[in-house]
């Protein structure tokens, strides 16, 4: 991907940005950008990572199994 393909896309979500968020972020640049960039804006329990706060996925836990059983 060349740099205009990359500003071309990084364009685009920053209009969706502007369109989604038209109150809080899209009047201010700053904001826009922020959002854009950065698709969680916190990391609480609905929003951050879940492994974070729930553990280990299944699919985690299966694959460490048969790691230890070989």
């Amino acid at each position: 991907m060349g740099r205009a393909e990359n500003r071309h896309h990084q364009n685009r979500i920053k209009e969706k940005v502007k369109k989604y968020y038209s109150g809080w972020a899209g009047k201010d640049k700053k904001k826009t950008g922020l959002v854009a960039s950065t698709k969680k804006l916190c990391s609480c329990l609905s929003c951050g990572n879940k492994r974070k706060h729930e553990g280990e996925t299944l699919q985690e836990r299966r694959i460490r199994l048969d790691e230890k059983e070989k």
